[in-house]
């Protein structure tokens, strides 16, 4: 039997320009995390003039981190701050609590010593949340319409097809299909339920084999303004 790590862990995701990936997982390598994945993903554009001349598509990296609570936050920190994401169009990143982590060694992750006023704090209020819906290839173009219009800023296709490990192929503990299109929006907290309940009627949500939405609440984003 796979035994899961008893330790709180987060999960850290960083969007980055191309190329940028691999300072992302060398910078935590140096706060002692490295159980780390890059995939492939695809950011959306809202300014019109772009989508008339069909340039409304950015290529992006997508690392995901998996980091003890208590270093998750110095983690992001010094990521953040090499990094950038203070300012506009450097990145984007954002930490949520995950349980159960299996198939990561312990080697892979520098634990330490928690400090005991990490042990005493209190649940952070949560600002913002990721939606994450799983659609047919092709139809996630149509969904980020419709969140647009109910204001979302934009969002972010992730394609797990040539990131080049294994452990790509799951992303939130779901598989990704080669004819399937993941697509990741942060929004605030309180615009979610519209954005959300538009998305669901499009989608026909409750029909079997429609697509999958869920939200995700984050305890702390980075690079977002506005």
């Amino acid at each position: 039997m796979t035994n899961a790590l008893n330790e709180s862990m987060d999960l850290l995701l960083f969007i980055v320009n191309p190329d940028k990936g691999q300072t992302v997982i060398n910078l935590a390598y140096k706060k002692g995390i490295r159980a780390g994945t890059i995939l492939l993903g695809l950011g959306t554009v809202r300014n019109s003039i772009l989508k008339k001349l069909g340039l409304d598509n950015s290529h992006k990296e997508i690392v995901l981190l998996l980091a003890p609570s208590h270093k998750a936050k110095e983690t992001m920190d010094y990521i953040s701050e090499v990094k950038n994401l203070n300012k506009k169009n450097f990145g984007i990143a954002f930490r949520t609590s995950i349980s159960n982590v299996l198939g990561v060694s312990k080697h892979l992750v520098d634990f330490g010593q928690v400090p005991e006023e990490d042990q005493l704090e209190g649940e952070e209020e949560i600002m913002y949340q990721a939606i994450v819906t799983i659609v047919d290839q092709g139809d996630g173009r149509d969904v980020m319409r419709v969140a647009e219009d109910k204001g979302a800023n934009g969002g972010t296709f992730i394609k797990a097809r040539g990131a080049g490990s294994a452990e790509a192929k799951r992303v939130f503990n779901i598989e990704i299909e080669p004819e399937k299109e993941i697509l990741l929006i942060i929004a605030k907290k309180e615009n979610t339920p519209d954005i959300t309940q538009a998305i669901s009627d499009h989608l026909n949500i409750d029909e079997r084999n429609a697509g999958i939405l869920f939200t995700v609440d984050l305890s702390e984003t980075r690079g977002l303004f506005g």
